[in-house]
């Protein structure tokens, strides 16, 4: 990417004035036990402010209970794959905005219908399609296919919570 100074002289633009942002997921550990049960995802975009070399990260996540599915939203200035719960993270799609149109991904973001249908687990495949509309080419089946596999892979890796099953049986 070319750069050029910004018009006061202090911060480094891109010639073409876009910027990428990425958008992620994020597996986190369980809580009060890491078990295949508990396991949560969070959708992450991460982007560089304009006229600035600081990041933010918006991650969203499902929270509450099926009945009352409410997305969280929560800003940080770091990429959130570097919290100590994380398990694991995936970029899944990198996109290219302007200024103009640096909202539109959060936008779609935080306009998403709660399905009732959803866990934990499933939620962002909903989030992933409805993206998809708006960028086809970055959110094509086929080129997000092999992260969501990953992203299942580790869900599925950790320990079955056999003393939790055996009480639920009772």
């Amino acid at each position: 990417m070319v750069t050029r100074t910004s018009d006061n002289g202090a911060v480094p633009v891109p010639r073409d004035n876009t910027r990428k942002q990425v958008v992620s997921i994020l597996v986190i550990q369980g809580h009060p036990r890491d078990t295949q049960e508990t396991r949560t995802t969070q959708l992450c975009a991460t982007r560089q402010l304009f006229h600035s070399t600081d990041l933010v990260s918006h991650t969203f996540e499902l929270a509450g209970t099926r009945l009352n599915w409410t997305i969280r939203e929560s800003t940080n200035t770091t990429h959130p794959s570097e919290g100590p719960s994380v398990v694991g993270s995936v970029d899944i799609a990198t996109i290219s905005s302007n200024a103009q149109q640096e909202d539109a991904l959060l936008s779609i973001l935080r306009a998403m219908n709660v399905n009732p249908e959803w866990d934990q687990r499933n939620w962002f495949d909903d989030v992933l399609r409805r993206l998809g509309e708006t960028w086809p080419t970055e959110f094509a089946d086929d080129m997000i296919a092999p992260f969501l596999d990953y992203t299942v892979r580790l869900l599925v890796d950790a320990p079955l919570d056999w003393v939790g099953r055996q009480q639920k049986q009772l």
